[in-house]
């Protein structure tokens, strides 16, 4: 009779086992089909944008079709990034989740460099002409320059301090000639600076704008000329 207890027993105790076993995994298939049900239901902390000089934070956000309620699994990179690059001074953009749920975009953008009047176009630092007006406060270029030039100058303009460019209010392509009408350098360029000054420069010579600052100071800041197109060392410099 004991023998037949102890076996009803060890039944009893199994069946429990075995219906305590199918009813956690019940439980973890509802909690499972719950959560996938409800995981576009949690929204991203913030939307942080990172990399913008020239492109508004609220623009980037607005093309990537991201908002304050967006969710934080929802978006898919690629459509994200690419609806961001439509704006054509956004070179690159990268999109990444954080543990704290934040939605992170970093872009990259080709930095405007100059308007070409000629074109009726902005430049930017990639050589690339995009029908966007001047709001960013770059210089004028004034009339038409030939493309080997233009390319050449684009690239070394590309490299000057922000500091600078922002002094420079009008470009205009002044290729210099001699007695006889003959041109000697079709790489020159003056500037109009806001400071009140000229400077004729050419391509080889556009780097020693770089110190436009400290040669401006070593004359008390005086008003004048400023002859760039020769060897810096022998540059000159003409009163008004």
């Amino acid at each position: 009779m004991r023998n037949k207890t102890k076996t009803k027993t060890k039944k009893v105790k199994r069946k429990k086992l075995r219906l305590g076993r199918v009813f956690v995994f019940v439980c973890l298939i509802i909690l499972i089909v719950f959560c996938v049900k409800n995981i576009d239901k949690l929204k991203a902390r913030n939307i942080v944008v990172s990399g913008n000089k020239y492109v508004k934070t609220s623009e980037i956000i607005n093309l990537g079709g991201l908002e304050a309620s967006t969710s934080y699994i929802n978006p898919k990179t690629k459509n994200i990034c690419s609806n961001i690059k439509q704006n054509k001074l956004i070179k690159s953009c990268k999109f990444k989740r954080t543990k704290d749920l934040n939605l992170i975009l970093e872009v990259e953008e080709d930095t405007p460099l100059f308007y070409y009047s000629h074109e009726d176009k902005l430049m930017l630092k990639s050589k690339k002409l995009v029908n966007i007006k001047n709001t960013f406060g770059v210089p004028n270029l004034i009339n038409y320059v030939p493309k080997d030039v233009l390319d050449e100058f684009t690239v070394k303009f590309g490299e000057l301090k922000t500091t600078l460019v922002k002094n420079i209010s009008e470009i205009e392509y002044t290729p210099s000639k001699n007695k006889k009408d003959e041109v000697i350098d079709d790489k020159r360029f003056m500037l109009t600076m806001n400071d009140g000054n000229t400077i004729y420069i050419n391509n080889k010579n556009l780097k020693i704008l770089n110190k436009y600052d400290k040669i401006y100071a070593s004359i008390n800041h005086a008003q004048g000329i400023f002859n760039f197109d020769c060897d810096y060392n022998n540059y000159y410099y003409e009163p008004y």
